[in-house]
């Protein structure tokens, strides 16, 4: 845990019910993502353990994604129902490609509500009843919305595969003690910033063939989180959904101010900022704790910055684009922020109706928007500070985990079946949170339907994610310290507060490249 940010469990009751029913309501309400067939809570049992997601120095509350050494408050989740299934018939017919094998068991061509296609995957004629273990870290409302997914999977193969999904508390933790075991399950979610840790503990291993099997390419997801599941040279997950920075804010006070579009640029953020703070309202509030880390590597990479150099041995948040970032986020906090904010001032003041705009995760939509406020509360992409665009987000992939034993070809099959129907229906796991990172489904028409997934939906082509080294998180640490430092003013230059985190940070990086060295070893 990066001291003290947080995934907050502070708001996550009230968002698990909001997100509960819009989920169940946005399911009945659009038939596009009606499962093919219904899905029926006998066909998955669905284990749901209450608590957070840790991941490599992160704790992150009820599965949601983080980026390394980032903490945010409650759980990105996903809505019911499922778009095109994967029906398995006997003697090799596929369901929906209209072709046949010539044996075994045949998933849909992977022809989705959405326009997307893949290619059909097909169960070895030897395969039957198999059984698969799945576990993800959706422990909060997204749970059971993947298990409806899960459901009318197993329904569609009934007789053929069936699923048992596990959603777990402390689900890194739960990982790490079933490698070492050699009981961990044969398909499971792996959050942005531990896919490199996870392949070089052995965790998750290479799926090249499997992926290429499927069919998808580069093409089909954006370019940085395709990138995110390649780890020294192999790939080790698929990109399923991701979860960026959001701006809110009150429409009720723009208005006032005489401002009819949320900002989208510097210039027209400073406009709108400064014309909402006025009779005791602030126009952006800035917190010293989450999410100002993710803030600055936003707004780094918005300025033209990075976190590291390309081989990823030294911190470079202190150039001149780093001193930029940080400066901006010190001068908006005077200008239109209260100061030394603690973690989730911001959200309060918000949904209190007294700040014009806040920065947070999409997972805070339902929180602070529609009936959660007396006023019109709104969502949509941050603005573009700087001259490049660029979104902090994390992210859920999927991935196969490590057998000591070897690996079960029946399972693999089933596995690679299973990764491609949840892909395939990826605008069902939209509707309550999440941005497909599936391309096809996130620039369908359907999502336009969605918001603010529809306004973030271009956000997330530009994604900010750590780079694949393992122990990532740990060189996160210093620079979390220092922002929140300089936000609170115990620190005050700049410049000298990012060297320092970028030597300490260096010296982590270091030691990292010592502990485990250039690739996975088997």
């Amino acid at each position: 845990m990066i001291k003290g940010d947080l995934r907050k469990w502070s708001y996550l009751s009230l968002t698990l019910v909001a997100l509960f029913l819009a989920g169940l309501l946005a399911a009945c309400g659009d038939n596009t993502a009606a499962p093919t067939a219904a899905a029926t809570t006998a066909a998955v049992s669905a284990t749901t353990a209450a608590g957070a997601t840790t991941a490599a120095g992160t704790t992150t509350a009820a599965g949601a994604t983080t980026a390394a050494g980032a903490t945010s408050a409650a759980a990105t989740t996903a809505a019911g129902g499922t778009s095109a299934a994967a029906t398995t018939a006997a003697s090799g017919t596929t369901a929906a490609s209209g072709t046949t094998a010539a044996s075994g068991t045949t998933a849909a061509s992977g022809t989705t509500a959405a326009g997307g296609t893949g290619t059909a995957i097909t169960l070895p004629a030897n395969c039957t009843n198999v059984q698969l273990q799945y576990w993800n870290g959706f422990t909060g409302p997204d749970g059971p919305f993947m298990g409806q997914i899960v459901d009318a999977f197993n329904k569609a193969n009934s007789g053929k595969i069936t699923v048992k999904m596990t959603s777990q508390a402390d689900y890194n933790t739960q990982l790490t003690t079933a490698a070492a075991s050699d009981t961990l399950p044969d398909i499971i979610i792996v959050n942005e910033d531990v896919v490199a840790s996870f392949a070089f503990n052995n965790i998750i291993r290479p799926i090249d063939s499997i992926v290429q099997q499927l069919g998808y390419t580069a093409s089909d997801f954006p370019k940085i989180a395709w990138d995110n599941g390649v780890v020294a040279g192999k790939r080790y997950t698929l990109p399923l959904s991701i979860v960026p920075m959001t701006m809110y804010y009150n429409n009720d006070l723009l208005k006032a101010a005489g401002i009819t579009a949320p900002p989208t640029n510097d210039a027209d953020f400073q406009k709108a900022a400064a014309a909402m703070t006025t009779n005791g309202n602030k126009g952006f509030e800035i917190t010293s704790g989450f999410p100002v880390q993710q803030i600055f590597q936003q707004l780094l990479h918005q300025f033209g910055g990075s976190e590291f150099n390309s081989d990823v041995t030294q911190a470079t948040w202190n150039s001149d684009a780093g001193v930029k970032a940080m400066q901006w986020m010190l001068d908006a906090q005077k200008k239109y922020s209260e100061p030394a904010l603690e973690v989730d001032a911001d959200l309060n003041a918000f949904k209190a109706g007294s700040a014009g705009m806040i920065w947070n995760g999409i997972w805070q939509t339902t929180n602070v928007t529609g009936s959660a406020v007396s006023f019109d509360g709104k969502a949509t992409a941050a603005p573009q500070i700087g001259t490049q665009p660029a979104t902090w987000a994390g992210m859920a992939s999927l991935g196969l985990p490590v057998h000591k034993k070897g690996n079960d070809t029946c399972k693999d099959a089933a596995s690679a079946m299973l990764m491609k129907y949840i892909l395939d229906n990826s605008l069902t796991w939209a509707k309550a949170g999440n941005v497909p990172a599936y391309n096809s489904v996130r620039n369908s028409p359907d999502i336009a339907n969605l918001h603010p997934q529809a306004e973030l939906a271009k956000a997330v082509e530009n994604p900010i994610f750590p780079p694949s080294v393992p122990g990532i998180g740990d060189a996160f640490g210093p620079l979390s310290d220092a922002i929140t430092a300089l936000m609170t003013g115990k620190s005050t230059d700049v410049k000298k507060a990012l060297d320092d985190a970028a030597t300490k940070s260096n010296q982590t990086l270091a030691a990292n490249k010592a502990k485990y060295g250039d690739a996975p070893k088997s």
